[in-house]
């Protein structure tokens, strides 16, 4: 049998993601953590640590000096050998002649989608500055057509190659401009014509032009910074869980502007924790003649909390009195 294609393209690099997403449920059940023994368990944890940085990411070379070396066994080839099997238990030989993981190699891709967003972002800004010098509209591509223009050219700068005048001379505004530096936050970035010409100055990466193509994590990692103005690593735990529990990355969005109202200095980490926390509340509570309850909404725990007027206490306090007197 023809060995199958790799499981992850080899442009996959999450060399700079310090985190690994652990998925620990799926790990807790798994028929590895009931079949091998203690130093296959750990040498599995220590090749799967390090797939994660290779590139492509969840792959590991089909080199057993390396793997040893991997698993932590060095040159005791021999020690490696009673591991072996165990260490490698889900990993799977590409056509590449690279070991992958099933599991890891998804996370992997969920990853590299968030850090593509990223990339994007920076892409439009770019253009969206070139554009405002140019005196024109900025013409932004979708994420799926800058996706597709990476693949074929490896150029994060995207160019229309349809655009040019008549003596052949292109007009595209990227060739005017300098890539940016770091990562583009807050509002203002990667909006479609339409919506510039309807908003004025203001731009949103949160419209759905821009998020097509996206999964779950990295549009809430899209509306989170928005929101927030704080950039969002895609694989932080607290954010999967939240997705896994059902919430939506709309309302993770919005209980950040929460936050970010009430003078939070995390309002990433408490706007998740939060909406957990709400969620929670919801699914906890009794509900009464069939009708589920739900958590209160933050307009109604301020009310709750306005203080009462003194007039009107007064007022009461006298209509209890007669009634006690009658």
């Amino acid at each position: 049998m023809n060995p199958a294609d790799p499981l992850v393209p080899e442009i996959v690099d999450l060399r700079d993601f310090q985190f690994m997403p652990l998925d620990v449920v799926r790990l807790r059940d798994s028929s590895l953590m009931l079949e091998v023994s203690g130093e296959e368990f750990r040498a599995a944890v220590s090749l799967w640590c390090v797939s994660w940085h290779q590139v492509p990411a969840a792959s590991l070379p089909n080199d057993e000096r390396a793997l040893a070396n991997y698993a932590g066994y060095g040159r005791d080839q021999k020690g490696w050998k009673k591991v072996r099997d165990g260490a490698l238990r889900g990993f799977k030989l590409c056509s590449d002649d690279r070991f992958y993981h099933p599991v890891i190699a998804e996370k992997a891709l969920e990853a590299w989608q968030g850090k593509l967003f990223n990339r994007f972002r920076r892409e439009c800004e770019r253009i969206k500055k070139a554009a405002q010098r140019a005196g024109i509209q900025p013409d932004y591509p979708t994420f799926d057509e800058w996706k597709q223009y990476l693949a074929e050219t490896g150029n994060d700068r995207f160019q229309r190659m349809s655009q040019g005048t008549d003596d052949g001379r292109p007009t595209n505004v990227q060739r005017e401009s300098q890539p940016l530096k770091g990562q583009c936050k807050g509002e203002g970035q990667c909006k479609g014509e339409e919506e510039l010409q309807a908003s004025g100055s203001k731009h949103s990466l949160a419209n759905p032009h821009t998020l097509s193509g996206l999964d779950d994590r990295a549009r809430a990692c899209a509306l989170l910074e928005q929101a927030s103005g704080k950039s969002v690593n895609p694989s932080r735990a607290d954010l999967a869980q939240a997705l896994a529990t059902g919430i939506t990355p709309e309302v993770l969005a919005d209980t950040a502007r929460e936050g970010v109202a009430a003078g939070k200095t995390n309002p990433v980490a408490w706007a998740i924790a939060t909406a957990m926390r709400r969620a929670a509340a919801v699914a906890g509570a009794p509900s009464r003649a069939g009708v589920p309850a739900r958590a209160p909404t933050p307009s109604e725990l301020t009310e709750r909390r306005k203080p009462i007027d003194p007039e009107k206490a007064g007022s009461i306090v006298t209509r209890v009195l007669e009634f006690l007197k009658s």
